[in-house]
Order: C-alpha cells, then structure tokens, then sequence
C-alpha cells in the first residue's frame, strides 16, 4: 500500500492500526515528501506496545503482520506534550505555571513545544511547523505577543479541521496583529509572517 505523505498523516496512521486485524502481511509506504512523521511512529510505538507486529523497514516504509490484532494490556498514559504547549505558552509570557508529568524522553513529536516557543524569545525568529502542526496556533499566538516570527511548513495546516493559519491570522487580526500568508505552489508550503502588534 502506498499513501502520500504530504498532506497528513492521518491517513498513514490510520492504515498502520488497521492492518493488524486484516490477514496476512502488508506494507505500508508513506511516499516522500512526508509530513508529521513523529505522530506516525508515534503510532507505531504504541501499537508494538499493544502487540501488533509492526517493523519500520527504512525511511516511511513499515512491514505489518495481519491476523494476530492487538492485545488488552496495563499502560501508564503519559502527559500529552500537544496539551502542555498551552500551559508552556503562558509561562514563557511571564506567568509562574509548573508543567509537571511529561516524559522529556518522549516519542512525541511535540515535545519540541518548548524549543521552539524559546526560539520566539530571539529578534525576528524563523520556525518550522512541518512536523509539529498541533502546535502552531499556539505559536502563532506566542509569537503575536512578543517579537513576531516568520513561519514555514504551515501550507497543509488549511486541510486541518479549519484552515489553521488564514483563522489564527483573522482571529489575531482583532487583536491588532498584522500577518502577511504567502504561498509557494511549487514546493506546496506556504509561509505565514506574524509581526508583533504595535
């Protein structure tokens, strides 16, 4: 089976938990260029951890065994990095907030959420979302509030459950906040520049 990677990955996921329970063996291609990966072999994690037969075998190619499905087990649920970004946001405003019960080792892709939101601290930063996409409404809100910042990999966030970036860009706007979308159709990204609302 082979799904393109660029536009979610979702759909790679989506696949990777279904064909434990269909017969035989498969693979499953995510065809480059590939987008939120760590949420892909986030899911791959978790399924070994509930008994699928799963292997990566290279880069966006998995080899699923079917037939054998997934077994009940005990497991600890770790802090979800995704959720956190909120609270990390407003302590890196200057509010006194304690972020307690995250695995700093984890496979979450969005454990970078506290990188990248020290990245918006610096003049004029520039931040890939490509791999992160959870995260950038609540950078983009960061970086409205303090010195601005130029955004890359954001083009697939308007296949979201809302156009990520054309809302948060309206959504700031009544808050004073300029934003300029550009769009580069040939390398299907799109950059979103936010400049700190005077």
């Amino acid at each position: 089976l082979e799904v393109p990677g660029d536009l979610s990955s979702q759909y790679t996921t989506g696949l990777l938990l279904a064909l434990p329970l269909l017969p035989g063996w498969h693979e499953l291609r995510m065809l480059p260029p590939r987008v939120s990966v760590p949420y892909t072999l986030l899911t791959a994690k978790v399924m070994e951890a509930f008994g699928a037969e799963i292997r990566q075998d290279g880069e966006g190619v998995w080899q699923i065994g079917g037939g054998a499905g997934y077994r009940a087990r005990d497991l600890e649920v770790e802090g979800d990095w995704s959720a956190a970004a909120v609270w990390f946001a407003l302590k890196s405003l200057g509010h006194e907030i304690c972020v307690t019960g995250l695995d700093p080792d984890s496979a979450q892709g969005d454990r970078v959420c506290t990188r990248l939101l020290a990245e918006l601290d610096r003049e004029d930063p520039t931040v890939d979302v490509t791999d992160c996409p959870d995260l950038a409404p609540v950078l983009f809100a960061v970086a409205a509030a303090k010195h601005g910042a130029l955004f890359t990999g954001t083009g697939r966030l308007a296949a979201k459950e809302s156009d990520r970036v054309r809302c948060m860009a309206s959504e700031l706007a009544k808050f004073g906040v300029k934003s300029a979308i550009t769009d580069d159709t040939e390398l299907s990204t799109s950059t979103l520049r936010f400049n700190a609302a005077g």
